[in-house]
Order: structure tokens, then sequence, then C-alpha cells
């Protein structure tokens, strides 16, 4: 394909993050809807390109300051922010978590056992590291769930996994203190959502052989 020259090379240069992140809401509309056809595809490519449109021409206005392409796409939810090295650990087993229980009651728990497990001392190395991951890809226009499916993000989640899989073996105790906490937690759903049936004494062994096995698959 030849090049083509840009006839406004300084515009060129502020919009060039706009249309990488059109392009790459484009890609992954395609992976989301691989059964749609053509048309509903752009449809919902146009859908997304109007507000990146729109913030494209407002941020020329705003010559010095954040550009609001950032401010729009690529802040972290407040979720996010609080915990990134759960939300890591927890974003490769999740295929295998599947079901209300793991989704509506556990996925806190299990997320927040990585710091007691790992320490504090791993805990922040790895919040540092995935911190400067995400900030680098949203230098190249990517958002926060993008960049968690990229391989390098995958290569920080198997190390996670690993570490916490190496250590849960090590401390048959913290084993036993999980299981606990999922008792505790599944207690808890059910005291609030009374109208589920929830056999806790059935569901704390299955839930946990099964984040085990989940562990043991992605590590």
């Amino acid at each position: 394909m030849e090049k083509y020259t840009p006839l406004f090379i300084e515009e060129s240069q502020r919009t060039k993050q706009f249309r990488r992140v059109i392009v790459r809401k484009t890609i992954q509309l395609m992976r989301q809807h691989p059964k749609a056809s053509d048309e509903e595809i752009q449809t919902m490519a146009e859908n997304e390109a109007v507000q990146i449109c729109d913030l494209c021409v407002e941020s020329s206005f705003e010559e010095g300051t954040r550009p609001l392409i950032e401010q729009y796409f690529l802040t972290e939810k407040e979720g996010q922010r609080r915990n990134h090295v759960g939300r890591f650990f927890l974003h490769k087993l999740e295929d295998q978590l599947k079901g209300p229980l793991f989704k509506e009651c556990l996925f806190p728990l299990l997320a927040d056992s990585v710091k007691s497990l790992l320490g504090e001392e791993k805990y922040d190395i790895y919040t540092g590291r995935i911190k400067a991951f995400l900030q680098e890809m949203g230098q190249q226009g990517m958002s926060y769930n993008e960049s968690m499916d990229s391989q390098p993000a995958y290569e920080i989640m198997e190390e996670i996994i690993g570490e916490y899989l190496k250590e849960m073996k090590s401390f048959p105790k913290f084993q036993e203190q999980l299981k606990s906490q999922i008792d505790d937690a599944l207690g808890t759903y059910q005291s609030k959502n009374p109208e589920k049936v929830v056999n806790i004494d059935k569901n704390v062994q299955l839930i946990f052989d099964k984040f085990m096995h989940s562990l043991e698959i992605n590590s």
C-alpha cells in the first residue's frame, strides 16, 4: 500500500491518538461480534466514532491541556484503581470461574486474597509494574480492557497466578483460611438473597477445588 503524506502535518500529529482509538475500537468490535455483518459492524463503529470525533474537535480548542481522549477513554474505573493486581489475577481465571456465586459473591474476596497471600512487598511490586504497563499502553491509545487482553498483560497475569499457586501450596493454613472466608461470604450472600438457595456446606469445597483447578491451568 502506497504511503499517504498528510496535507496538514501538525493536525495529523494531534489527531494520531484519536485515529488509533477508532481503529482499535473497530477491531475490538469485530472480535466481540464475529457473526455480525459488515453493515452491523459499520453501524457500531460509527456510533463509537461519533464520540471520538467530538472529542477530537473539542481538543483542538484546548491547547496545552491534557488530551481529552485520555480523560474519556483511558481513565481507569474506581474499582480498577484500587486493586490492579487483584483484577489482573482474576482476569485469566474468569473463564473457569463462571456462575453467579463467583461473580456476585466471591470475586472481591479472591482478588483481595492476593495481597494477603503474597505479602505487601510483592503486591506493591506487581502494582508498580502494572501501573507502568497501563501507562505505556495508554500512551499507545489502548483502553484499560484492551490492555488487559494483550500478550504482555497475560504474561504478568500468569506470573501472579504462578506465584499465588506456589505460595498457596506452601501454606496449608492459608487454604483453610480461604475456605473459611468462602464459607462466610456464601453465608452473607445467602442472608442478602434469601430467595436463592445456596448449599453452603456442599459449595465451599466445590468452589475451592474449582478455584485451585483454575490456578493450575492458568499458571
